[in-house]
């Protein structure tokens, strides 16, 4: 899991975590390519990465990919976002395991999925990823080992 949250780290680019950070595609876009990018500092508590601070660099990650695509906030742009930073991380790490990609879609299409469903995010995503249909296809032990 380390090597993955170095991956993250370094495609994030700038990013500061704060509690008010834009919340609608409208709002990332008049941020715009910003080289400090906000992202919000919230609910990271229980997530994928096991770390706050990894959580809030794949946030600024998935919101650079919304901006460099030009995708919404629609379930098909979070797809489309998250297509995009898929083979951005096949481009950073060539060798690296399926699982990674895995996760990254687990955390980002699952968490939609499971929104469409709902209404509501998972509040532990960890969790959510073991339990849901998505978790037989990732390998457990790197969350597990955090």
């Amino acid at each position: 899991m380390r090597e993955l949250n170095q991956a993250i780290l370094a495609l994030a680019g700038g990013h500061v975590a704060q509690a008010v950070a834009p919340a609608t595609f409208r709002d990332l876009m008049r941020v715009g390519h910003a080289a400090v990018l906000p992202v919000w500092e919230g609910a990271s508590d229980r997530t994928l990465y096991g770390d706050p601070r990894i959580n809030h660099a794949a946030r600024a990650w998935h919101d650079r990919a919304h901006l460099a695509g030009g995708f919404d906030f629609t379930p098909a742009g979070e797809r489309a976002a998250c297509a995009l930073q898929l083979r951005q991380l096949e481009a950073f790490a060539p060798s690296a395991p399926v699982w990674w990609a895995r996760l990254i879609t687990a955390d980002v299409v699952g968490q939609v999925e499971h929104f469409e469903r709902t209404g509501a995010f998972p509040d532990d995503q960890a969790a959510f990823v073991r339990a849901s249909g998505l978790g037989p296809r990732i390998d457990p032990s790197p969350l597990a080992r955090g």
